[in-house]
């Protein structure tokens, strides 16, 4: 058997490649030329870089609890477009794929790691996540929080659904 053939694909192509074909797998994901780079390793799911700067986040079937992916697609469509939750907008990723069918969603790649909980961004997020979505405070921890090139601080992971 052949090793798969990758090719160059700038970010765009790839989202584009996702918008058309919905790819319900990593190995599907792969069979679109599209190279994955193991990140990280949650409870319900995994971590992926692609392209030059993006994370592919896949849930794992076999061991996922809470049907996370979903809820955070849709909790990230409603951060960005409600204004009741302005404020907390430049901390959260922007969603650029999501499927909730086949539990698979990109947001971009943030290199920075937050290895404070004391810091005053953490903090600051952190007050203001629990203020407006206080349902996700029990699972805000450094692991969720990752620095932007610019310094920003944002919350990677909003896929809590334990208490829903």
């Amino acid at each position: 058997m052949s090793k798969p053939r990758y090719r160059k694909l700038t970010n765009r192509q790839i989202i584009s490649l996702f918008k058309f074909h919905n790819p319900k797998n990593l190995t599907a994901i792969n069979k679109l030329g599209i190279k994955t780079r193991f990140l990280d390793k949650g409870i319900d799911r995994r971590a992926y870089k692609i392209g030059t700067d993006l994370v592919l986040k896949i849930e794992d079937h076999k061991s996922s609890s809470y049907d996370q992916t979903p809820h955070e697609i849709k909790i990230f469509k409603l951060i960005h477009t409600n204004d009741t939750y302005k404020r907390l907008r430049p901390h959260i990723p922007k969603l650029l794929y999501g499927n909730a069918e086949t539990r698979i969603m990109i947001v971009p790649f943030y290199p920075g790691v937050c290895e404070d909980e004391e810091d005053s961004s953490y903090v600051h997020v952190s007050q203001l996540i629990n203020e407006l979505l206080p349902e996700y405070f029990s699972d805000l921890h450094g692991g969720n929080f990752r620095y932007a090139k610019n310094g920003l601080l944002m919350c990677i992971d909003l896929g809590y659904t334990e208490g829903d």
